[in-house]
């Protein structure tokens, strides 16, 4: 058994995210059977810096910090420089902290 077996994480990312840096985190959480749940700013698909597509599971208006476990944000240009832009995500962010 996984220390990270039905552990739930939240992944929050849009488009632009670095694709590698989305794709690795999210195969090992898998790996380790870890609830991994892609959160975006809205929903349907989002598309990385090289061209990966990952599928959305809910949105940041839908979702608490207190939910989840961990947290793991994709870097990248565009996709941080689009969340810090936002207030719901930036205060999921903060709950993280708190």
């Amino acid at each position: 058994m996984s220390k990270l077996e039905n552990t739930r994480i939240a992944l929050l990312a849009t488009d632009g995210f670095e694709d590698s840096e989305l794709t690795k985190p999210l195969e090992r959480l898998n790996q380790e059977h870890a609830s991994v749940t892609v959160i975006s700013l809205s929903e349907g698909v989002i598309t990385g810096k090289n061209g990966t597509i990952i599928d959305v599971a809910t949105t940041v208006n839908d979702v608490k910090a207190e939910d989840f476990a961990g947290l793991l944000l994709p870097g990248g240009v565009a996709n941080p420089d689009t969340m810090r832009l936002n207030d719901k995500a930036i205060a999921f962010i903060k709950d993280f902290f708190e």
